[in-house]
């Protein structure tokens, strides 16, 4: 699948929390490839070029990968046998795939402007506890500004 432009209607759409899931199970199959051991290099994966199409078209492949994965029912495959499902919340609006990519490139940038580009420090604030909350409160804060951001009509901070 081709990166949409902002005006292609388009396929499934995800809630925040769903997004969040299909944005844990991209990172953690990034890690796996062992394609990086820092979170820099996936942020520039996930930049965008002039034209609003992604700097490493193979990472919109995976984030697609990723969202058909949890769109099926399941869990991020981090290792946890665990299925986080969505609950019904005042958060629970739609959001396309294109729209999940771009609040997870500036979910991504803002994270390692903050705390650093260490990719395991990343994979383990992102982790969900039994409970399904990320193990770093202030991941899904964070998580929800990118989502206003992007939904505000901004474009991704990262450049």
């Amino acid at each position: 699948m081709l990166f949409p432009d902002s005006s292609t209607p388009l396929e499934p759409v995800l809630t925040i929390r769903g997004c969040f899931l299909v944005m844990s199970d991209f990172v953690w199959a990034y890690a796996r490839r062992g394609s990086g051991d820092d979170l820099l290099t996936l942020i520039g994966d996930t930049g965008l070029l002039e034209d609003g199409r992604p700097t490493d078209p193979a990472a919109w492949e995976d984030w697609v990968e990723s969202m058909d994965w949890i769109e099926y029912g399941n869990p991020p495959r981090t290792g946890s046998s665990t299925s986080y499902q969505d609950s019904p919340t005042a958060e629970a609006v739609s959001l396309t795939s294109r729209e999940g990519f771009l609040i997870t490139s500036d979910f991504l940038w803002e994270y390692g402007n903050r705390e650093g580009d260490h990719l395991l420090t990343f994979l383990q604030d992102i982790a969900l506890r039994y409970d399904g909350q990320p193990t770093n409160p202030r991941i899904w804060p964070d998580w929800l500004d990118s989502v206003r951001w992007i939904k505000s009509g901004k474009p991704s901070r990262n450049p």
